[in-house]
């Protein structure tokens, strides 16, 4: 007998690493007229939240950047918010 299940759930798992081998880091790159990449160094996601551009582009303004999946804003050129609960600025003009 044979049994198919089939969901229609957009469902995302996030898969941890143990306590001991999470390390939190992100960086990013300035994209020459692309905008501005961010990316995870770290083994957990990063979570941006509260950004605002400084130009008349919309963007969302929470993030979430997982390891070996950067997130490009584009025709971004500044950028502030939070971080790890940290402030950040990024200037790419």
């Amino acid at each position: 007998m044979a049994l198919t299940v089939g969901i229609a759930y957009g469902v995302l798992i996030h898969h941890l690493p143990e306590k001991s081998l999470q390390k939190r880091g992100w960086e990013y790159q300035c994209l020459k007229g692309k905008g501005i990449q961010l990316t995870t160094t770290g083994t957990v996601q990063s979570p941006f939240r509260h950004l605002k551009s400084h130009h008349k582009e919309h963007i969302s303004e929470t993030q979430n950047v997982y390891p070996g999946t950067p997130v490009t804003l584009p025709r971004i050129k500044k950028l502030t918010g939070k971080v790890f609960n940290e402030d950040v600025q990024i200037d790419c003009s």
